[in-house]
């Protein structure tokens, strides 16, 4: 009896354990895991200081290259009716391209 006594604190001394140790083990995060929401407008500002937003439009967001990747993957996003638009971005620098030019009053912006 004393040693099935033994066994069980035993036992439950390990569980203990285990289940501290599990919760000093850091949890590492990568940097590709933590998004953050950036949200831009497009709007044009017109000579009477009227805002126009740029609707359905789109723009990709590119990762500043440091030269490591020859390529950055571009996001794609559109413009919703109010020239609003959103998407989630890991931490860096970006650069805001807008490939088409927007019409306005007989006029071309890019």
């Amino acid at each position: 009896m004393a040693r099935r006594a033994r066994l069980g604190v035993l036992f439950g001394l390990v569980i203990s354990t285990v289940a501290v140790i599990g919760l000093l083990t850091p949890t590492f995060i990568t940097a590709a895991e933590v998004r953050t929401r950036v949200r831009l407008r497009l709007i044009l500002v017109l000579k009477d200081q009227t805002l126009r937003p740029i609707p359905r439009h789109v723009v990709e967001i590119v990762a500043a290259s440091d030269g490591s990747i020859p390529h950055p993957e571009a996001v794609r996003i559109t413009t919703g009716f109010d020239g609003m638009a959103e998407t989630l971005l890991g931490p860096g620098t970006y650069h805001v391209l807008v490939q088409d030019p927007v019409e306005l009053e007989g006029r071309s912006f890019t």
